[in-house]
């Protein structure tokens, strides 16, 4: 590939980006007040090549002996700044895990563990294609850098920067209703794992794994 098509392909996925960045602000922050989209509000959404996460909720991410986890612990909306063109102003904290192994325990292990904040800042720039948000929006989970594309809108791939975010790099998904990392079993036969699909088009939200069963409360008589 030349150098002038890698370029292209860089920025078309930058383009892509921001263009997702801006469609899902838009349709649910209301001035800047908005906590979780209505997608991710509603619990975990896949769709073409992002992944909306409920707060609090793990996913799980694999690739070949490789084995992650995120779960967003707290959103925070900017209420002293106007947004504009769809913005969506504040920050998103996150904790993340990582093992190399299926058969080892994330919460034992001490060095995969990560805490981090993304930053939605204004949007900088003029027209679309000079524009970018300002800020931090790359999770850390272990050796891979995930790009966030709205407050709790996470893309499928890492970021590079040839590829930029449309591409496959080879990770899956799997949600979970689990709240504690000791809970957490990558090895486990029931999870659904999701791979990176450009045409995935399913209604959401998608069952999620649960470490223990739903009890079922019987009404009084």
């Amino acid at each position: 590939m030349s150098n002038e098509q890698q370029s292209v392909k860089m920025w078309s996925g930058r383009f892509l980006c921001l263009f997702l960045c801006l469609a899902t602000t838009a349709a649910f922050s209301q001035k800047g007040k908005s906590v979780q989209t209505s997608a991710g509000a509603a619990g975990f959404c896949f769709h073409g090549s992002g992944v909306n996460l409920p707060v609090g909720k793990f996913l799980l991410i694999r690739k070949g002996n490789q084995f992650g986890a995120i779960r967003i612990t707290r959103i925070t909306p900017d209420i002293q700044s106007k947004p504009t063109a769809g913005e969506w102003l504040g920050t998103v904290a996150y904790e993340s895990y990582f093992i190399s192994k299926s058969s080892n325990s994330f919460s034992q292990s001490a060095n995969g563990w990560h805490q981090g904040e993304l930053i939605f800042g204004r949007i900088r720039g003029f027209g679309f294609h000079y524009s970018w948000q300002s800020g931090n929006r790359e999770a850390v989970v272990g050796p891979w850098k995930i790009p966030f594309f709205a407050q709790d809108g996470m893309f499928m791939t890492t970021i590079n920067f040839w590829n930029g975010v449309d591409h496959d790099f080879g990770l899956q998904f799997a949600p979970t209703n689990v709240t504690q990392v000791n809970q957490l079993d990558p090895g486990e036969e029931k999870l659904h794992w999701y791979a990176y699909d450009r045409n995935r088009d399913i209604p959401c939200p998608v069952e999620a794994f649960s470490k223990f069963p739903v009890e079922t409360i019987s009404k009084p008589q």
